[in-house]
C-alpha cells in the first residue's frame, strides 16, 4: 500500500500489471500494492473517469480532456506515434470536449458533447469503425455521423475486438469482430463488420440507455432496466446455459438443435452462442452493468451486486458455487452476498473492483499481476478489502480498471470535495 508519509490529500492510486507503463507510476514494473501516480496535482483534481484497455489507461477530466500512457503500439494513445509512455499526456490532436470514453485490447473510442464519436489504434477487426483504414491510426479520427442515420451517440462500449454505440434515440450500433455473435446481427457470412451497423433485432418497445462489452459479449440496458444479451456464451456470460459435447443430443438443456446458435470450437466442444441480442429473464431491473472479458457484474436500483459468467478466477466471488460448478462457470444471475449498498463497481479482465456502502475498496477475480491489491499473486475469490493506506487513512473517491489494472482517486477524510460525476 501506499506510503503515508508520501501521500498527497488527494491522489490517483494504481496496482497491478505494468508492462508498457499503464500504472502511471513511470517506470514498467507490476505492483501489487497500490502505489502512487506520477500525475500532476493539478490533473489529480480533475480526474473524472479511469479506465483501460489491454495494455493502455484513459483518464477522462471534468475539464472533458483526455489523458493517455501506456501501450501504444497500434496508436491506441492516439498521440501521433507509437511509442509507449509511463506518464500521462494530453491528446494533442483532439480538441473536441470529450464526455464519454471506453478502451478495447488495442484502441479506444471516445464520444464528444455534440454525440461525435472519435476512434484511434488497432483496426485489425475493424473496431474503429473506419473501413478506409486497414491496420491502425495513431491519431483520433471521426465516425461520420451520418452512417448513424445523422443521430448523436450518448453510450459506447469497446471489447476486446468490437464496438457499440447507443444513439440519442435509443439505437444500438456495433461493428468489428462479428465472431460468435458479439455484434449481435443474426448469422453473418463474415467475421468482421467494419462500419457501424443498426441492431434491428431488439423489440420496438425497448429503448436501450446503457451498454457494456466483454472479449467477445455484450449487455445491453433498456431503461426499464431490462438487460440483453448477446454473443460467445462458453461460460455462461450472456446468462444461457453454455457448453454441450452434442447439440443434437437429447441431454442439450431442452434446447432443439440449431445451427445458427452452435460453434465448435476447437477442443471439440459445442459453444452455443446467442447471434441476436435476447433478455435475461431472470435479473432483476438493474441500473449498470459490467462486463470482463467472459464475466458479468450488474447493479441494481437498490444496490445490490448480481454476477454470472466464468468463474475459475474467482470472478464472480463465489467461490463454494465455482469450485464445484460445470465448466467452471454460472450461467444464472446469482447475488453476491454480504454485498449490499455498494456505490461504485468496475470489471478487469478477469478481476473486479467495488466501493462498499461503509466506503471501503473491494476487490476479487484474477490475481496473477497484482491487480487485487493483496501484496501477493493469488487469485482472490471473494471479495476483500483493500488496504489504500498503511493506516486506512484515505477513501476511495472513484475506482477504475483496465483489463489487468486497477486505480483508486483517494482522499482525506478531512478534505472536502464532491465525488467526480462517473
Amino acid at each position: 500500500m501506499a506510503s503515508q508519509n508520501q501521500l498527497k490529500e488527494i491522489t490517483l492510486l494504481s496496482w497491478g500489471a505494468n508492462s508498457y507503463g499503464q500504472l502511471c507510476n513511470s517506470h514498467n514494473e507490476d505492483t501489487l500494492v497500490p502505489s502512487q501516480c506520477s500525475i500532476d496535482d493539478k490533473l489529480l483534481e480533475d480526474i473524472a473517469v479511469v479506465t483501460g484497455g489491454g495494455g493502455h489507461t484513459v483518464l477522462l477530466t471534468k475539464k472533458a480532456e483526455l489523458y493517455v500512457c501506456g501501450w501504444n503500439g497500434n496508436g491506441q494513445l492516439g498521440i501521433g506515434h507509437l511509442n509507449n509512455i509511463s506518464i500521462p499526456v494530453s491528446i494533442p490532436g483532439l480538441q473536441q470536449a470529450i464526455t464519454k470514453v471506453s478502451c478495447g485490447w488495442n484502441h479506444t473510442i471516445a464520444i464528444t458533447n455534440l454525440g461525435e464519436t472519435f476512434t484511434w489504434g488497432s483496426n485489425s477487426f475493424g473496431q474503429l469503425g473506419l473501413p478506409h483504414i486497414q491496420r491502425h491510426i495513431n491519431k483520433p479520427e471521426r465516425i461520420p455521423q451520418q452512417v448513424f442515420a445523422g443521430h448523436s451517440v450518448s453510450e459506447v462500449g469497446a471489447g476486446m475486438r468490437h464496438s457499440v454505440v447507443i444513439t440519442a434515440n435509443h439505437k444500438v450500433y456495433s461493428w468489428g469482430s462479428a465472431k460468435r455473435g458479439s455484434l449481435g446481427l443474426g448469422q453473418l457470412q463474415t467475421n468482421i463488420v467494419n462500419s457501424p451497423t443498426i441492431v434491428l433485432s431488439l423489440p420496438s418497445d425497448v429503448l436501450p440507455k446503457m451498454v457494456a462489452v466483454g472479449s467477445y459479449h455484450t449487455l445491453i440496458v433498456s431503461t426499464t432496466g431490462d438487460v440483453y444479451s448477446c454473443g460467445c456464451n462458453v461460460h455462461g456470460q450472456c446468462a444461457v446455459a453454455p457448453v454441450t459435447n452434442d447439440p443434437q443430443s437429447s441431454s442439450n438443456d431442452n434446447v432443439s438443435y440449431d445451427p445458427a446458435r452452435y460453434i465448435m470450437t476447437d477442443d471439440g466442444n459445442w459453444v452455443k452462442c446467442v447471434l441476436l441480442p435476447q433478455l435475461v429473464p431472470t435479473l432483476p431491473p438493474v441500473s449498470e452493468v459490467y462486463c470482463g472479458w467472459s464475466h458479468c457484474v450488474a447493479k441494481t436500483s437498490d444496490h445490490k451486486v448480481l454476477v454470472w459468467g466464468r468463474c475459475d478466477y474467482g470472478q464472480l466471488g463465489l467461490p463454494g458455487y465455482c469450485q464445484s460448478a460445470r465448466h467452471h462457470c454460472c450461467w444464472q444471475p446469482r447475488e453476491l452476498p454480504h454485498l449490499t449498498g455498494v456505490q461504485q463497481v468496475c470489471c478487469g479482465s478477469e478481476h473486479n473492483l467495488a466501493v462498499g456502502a461503509d466506503g471501503r475498496l473491494l476487490s476479487w477475480g484474477w490475481n496473477e499481476h497484482g491487480m487485487c491489491g493483496t501484496g501477493d499473486q493469488q487469485d482472490v475469490m471473494s471479495p476483500l478489502p483493500v488496504q489504500l493506506m498503511q493506516d486506512n487513512s484515505h477513501s476511495p473517491l472513484l475506482i477504475g480498471t483496465g483489463a489487468g489494472t486497477s486505480f483508486a482517486l483517494v482522499q482525506k477524510p478531512n478534505v472536502k470535495k464532491n465525488k467526480p460525476n462517473v
